[in-house]
Formats: structure tokens, C-alpha cells, sequence
């Protein structure tokens, strides 16, 4: 009898570790822009250069790509929606693809907001400005937007990354992408107009199912934006 509890007792400890360690779990690990826990730093994923986007951003692309950002479309992939939590697309930050079925009020954050939602979000036409950990004076940049571009009704969704260093900006299908090195040369003004120029190249180029549907205002109770512009629904 002492054998049999003492092999009990060596069996549950082992499960009660495989539990501690995530074993039998086969749900996929939560998106990096959570704000549980620590979060590593992750490589952007270059777009492809897109010669029709160029043409449209004109002298805002060209002052993007001197000071050292880049920017064009990623392969399309089939919009679908997934349980919050769930592996989206393979390119990383995502722009298109699986998401949750809810989507995030548009408007300016002051955390982190899950990938899942925001995908919703490009899905709609919406464009997204992430903001990395080491984008200078990004509090700033976010004001002047704030101040000088984002108006009621529009498709902003702007909020902090902890998993990128520099900044990145997407639309359905569509990134893009600027370290901190060339952020700091175009300065916090430019910086906010290039962005702006951006927004008015990309936005709505959503999903040809969803891009006219709103994502309206009150579809779900969080995350909530600091300042909300979504359209409010008319019904």
C-alpha cells in the first residue's frame, strides 16, 4: 500500500507540472500585444513594393522611404473569424486573414489591443498605427495626429505594441513600416502627416466582402478606446 501512494502521490506531481506548463493545452498561444506578462520583441515582416501605392503617396512615400521605412502590400489570405486567443495570420504584425468576430471600437488607446480585433477592424476598411517600444516621443506623435488628423467618423485605430520596436501602420492587405531611427529623422510633424497621407492612400481598401459594412460603435464592451470615433449604429 505505501508503494501504491507513493507512486500516487509521484503521478499527480508530474500532472500538476505538464498543467503548470501548458501540456494537454491545445489552444494556441494569445496574440504579443496582450499585456499579460512579458513579451518579446519581434521582427516586422517586409511587405512586397507595390508600385500603384507609390504613385499614390507620391512625395509623403518618398520622404518615408529616405528616412527609411518601407512599405507595399502582403499576400492576401481568406478572412475568417477564430476564438479569441487563436494563431492568426503568418505575417507578422497581421493585416489580413483569420480574426475574432468582434472588432474594435476605432479611436486612440493607451494599451495594447489584441491583434484578433484589430484584423476585424483592416477587415472593414479601418487602418491601424501601432506604435513600439522604442518609437521617440510617442506620446507626441499620437497628439499630433490626434490634434491635426484623426476626425470624428473616420477609421483610425492607434494604440502601443510592446512586441516591435519602431512603428507600423496597416490596412487590409497592406503595412507600413518604420524603425525608430527613421521615425526620429522625419521628426514628430512629418511624421504624422506622412501617416495621415497614408491613411488617405489605404483606408477603406478592406475586404471586398466587408470593406462598406461599418464596424460600429458598441458591437462589444472592450477593449475601449480613450477616445472613441466609431460610427454609432443606425438602428
Amino acid at each position: 500500500m505505501s508503494v501504491m501512494r507513493t507512486f500516487s502521490s509521484f503521478t499527480a506531481l508530474v500532472l500538476a507540472a505538464l498543467l503548470a506548463a501548458g501540456c494537454g493545452d491545445d489552444s494556441s498561444p494569445k496574440q504579443s500585444s496582450d499585456t499579460d506578462g512579458p513579451v518579446k520583441i519581434r521582427t516586422v515582416d517586409a511587405p512586397d513594393a507595390d508600385e500603384d501605392l507609390t504613385d499614390t503617396l507620391g512625395t509623403a512615400g518618398k520622404d518615408l522611404v529616405d528616412a527609411g521605412c518601407v512599405f507595399g502590400t502582403y499576400e492576401l489570405q481568406e478572412a475568417e473569424h477564430v476564438d479569441e486567443g487563436k494563431r492568426l495570420s503568418d505575417s507578422f504584425p497581421p493585416t489580413t486573414g483569420k480574426h475574432y468576430e468582434d472588432w474594435a471600437p476605432f479611436g486612440i488607446y493607451d494599451s495594447p489591443i489584441e491583434d484578433g480585433f484589430v484584423v476585424h477592424d483592416l477587415e472593414h476598411g479601418g487602418v491601424a498605427v501601432w506604435t513600439g517600444t522604442k518609437v521617440p516621443d510617442a506620446d507626441a506623435l499620437v497628439k499630433a495626429l490626434d490634434d491635426d488628423y484623426v476626425d470624428a467618423d473616420e477609421k483610425w485605430v492607434i494604440a502601443p505594441r510592446r512586441d516591435i520596436e519602431g512603428l507600423f501602420s496597416a490596412a487590409w492587405g497592406k503595412g507600413l513600416s518604420c524603425p525608430p531611427a527613421a521615425v526620429t529623422k522625419l521628426g514628430t510633424k512629418a511624421t504624422a502627416e506622412a501617416l495621415d497621407e497614408w491613411y488617405q492612400a489605404v483606408v477603406s481598401t478592406g475586404s471586398e466582402a466587408e470593406k462598406d459594412v461599418p464596424a460600429y460603435a458598441g458591437a462589444m464592451k472592450e477593449p475601449t478606446p480613450e477616445r472613441d470615433i466609431s460610427t454609432e449604429a443606425p438602428f
